[in-house]
């Protein structure tokens, strides 16, 4: 890749990554871990998953809000199934 390419491609993730800090928190939130699975997810049975050490003050902080919301999010979303914590996939074996 050369350096245009490479600036245009770290312009459109900078782009991406604005446009998740933007509108209702849950939506955020939602936007945030499915950018971090495109980008970072690897192949699982039941999905993706994110193999990142990211502490739920570190979500907290790159979306603009508190550890205790981001907390109570992905607790909700666990219990939506809209995500899954690593605890919480059944490991074979």
């Amino acid at each position: 890749m050369n350096l245009p390419q490479t600036l245009l491609s770290h312009l459109h993730q900078a782009q991406e990554l604005i446009g998740i800090r933007s509108g209702q928190i849950h939506l955020r939130l939602q936007r945030l871990l499915e950018w971090l699975s495109n980008q970072f997810g690897e192949t699982h049975e039941q999905g993706k998953l994110i193999n990142l050490r990211l502490t739920h003050q570190d979500i907290a902080d790159a979306l603009g809000t508190t550890r205790v919301t981001v907390t109570r999010l992905l607790n909700q979303f666990e219990q939506e199934m809209i995500a899954l914590r690593e605890k919480s996939i059944p490991k074979a074996g």
